[in-house]
């Protein structure tokens, strides 16, 4: 039968209604964001604050809404969608229209966003095992799972409009322009965007077999890049004592995301080599040696990501994008210290430890996302004290 009761401790029950519920929600999630934008666009400049954190809110909470419900607890579901979509609101609201944005509401709604995609696998995982403390694999499965769900899920809806694209220029070469004035139009487009995204969302969700092909298919294409990007990080700070890091100071615009992004990286393709326990890890030598050189150098480089920062600062002051540069050279040092404490002190079992630290640090980092993606903190007031 396809509809079986699980367990708190059984993969999740399929649900036959499931795709046909989501297809609902998507529907009705881009006939609603139509209601709220109107002939508005997002791209333009024209969105008052109260449109936005409507649209936010909105989008949001039906998102991990579909990401997250399960027959069993399926209201715990729509509660925590709904919490975290008034939180959206709120939220986007404070920071006004979007047309007076600066980077540093730019950068608070992007850490609204992560905060919530970090917020959905703890809950699924918890919600899961029946307990306030979700275990690590829970929480890493569901991670991989949304994150291949939320690509998947908009491949589909660009196939989608391709081949309504494809199918209006069809009947336009015998003057049948029905399908071309459909797709014109405004509501159409936002609703066939929801149906199609929701429609393949519920589909993927029903089938575990191909989501887990796809998740093994994505981690081994990014497991053989681990040694590669270790060998280049590797020469790169070996380099770095012959060729000295002037050069490096003297770039420091460009020097802090570029270090950041390859210790970012670093962590997750060390994570996709050592999986979710140790029966995942990868046994070829290569690999595992590779990962262990990723994870020695996330700390060097966000200690030069650091330094580069600390020298702008220094030179001009704080601005609301220093500051942010700051949080996340912070998080980065964070990351780095428990990579580095896990190899010294695990060896060659150091994956045991890296685990653990894994689930912890992602919990402070949800919470760090919520507190700064409100007004609690300012960075344009810091900025103008300094």
């Amino acid at each position: 039968m396809d509809e079986i009761e699980t367990g708190p401790d059984e993969a999740p029950a399929r649900w036959a209604q499931r795709p046909l519920l989501l297809a609902g929600l998507g529907l009705a999630t881009g006939i609603v964001a139509h209601l709220i934008l109107g002939s508005t666009q997002i791209y333009d400049n024209d969105l008052d604050g109260v449109q936005a954190a409507l649209l936010l809110g909105v989008t949001l909470g039906a998102a991990l809404i579909g990401f997250t419900i399960e027959r069993r607890l399926w209201w715990g579901s729509l509660l925590f969608g709904a919490v975290m979509g008034v939180v959206a609101f709120f939220v986007t609201l404070g920071n006004g229209a979007p047309g007076g944005w600066s980077s540093s509401e730019l950068w608070r709604i992007m850490s609204l966003v992560l905060a919530l995609a970090i917020a959905a696998p703890l809950f699924q995982a918890a919600r899961d095992a029946w307990t306030l403390r979700p275990s690590y694999i829970g929480v890493h499965d569901h991670v991989w799972s949304n994150v291949v769900l939320w690509c998947a899920s908009w491949l589909f809806v660009a196939i989608v409009w391709v081949m309504a694209i494809l199918l209006s220029e069809l009947f336009h070469l015998i003057r049948i322009d029905f399908v071309r004035d459909l797709l014109a139009k405004d509501w159409f487009g936002r609703a066939m965007t929801g149906l199609a995204f929701g429609s393949a969302l519920g589909l993927l969700r029903e089938h575990d077999l191909v989501v887990r092909t796809l998740q093994r298919a994505v981690a081994m294409v990014l497991g053989v890049l681990a040694p590669v990007l270790a060998v280049g990080l590797g020469l790169f700070l070996f380099a770095l004592p012959f060729t000295g890091v002037q050069a490096l100071w003297d770039a420091t615009s460009d020097t802090t995301p570029l270090l950041l992004t390859c210790a970012a990286g670093a962590l997750i393709l060390a994570n996709v080599v050592i999986g979710r326990e140790a029966a995942d890890e990868r046994r070829n030598p290569l690999l595992r040696y590779g990962a262990m050189v990723l994870a020695a150098v996330i700390l060097p480089l966000a200690v030069l990501a650091a330094f580069a920062t600390s020298l702008r600062v220094g030179q001009y002051g704080y601005t609301p994008e220093r500051l942010w540069a700051v949080v996340f050279v912070t998080i980065a040092c964070l990351w780095g210290t428990a990579y580095l404490v896990a190899l010294v002190r695990g060896r060659m079992q150091w994956t045991q430890r890296v685990r653990p630290a894994n689930l912890v640090l992602a919990v402070l980092i949800c919470l760090l996302g919520f507190e700064l993606a409100t007004p609690l903190i300012s960075f344009n007031r810091i900025s103008a004290r300094d």
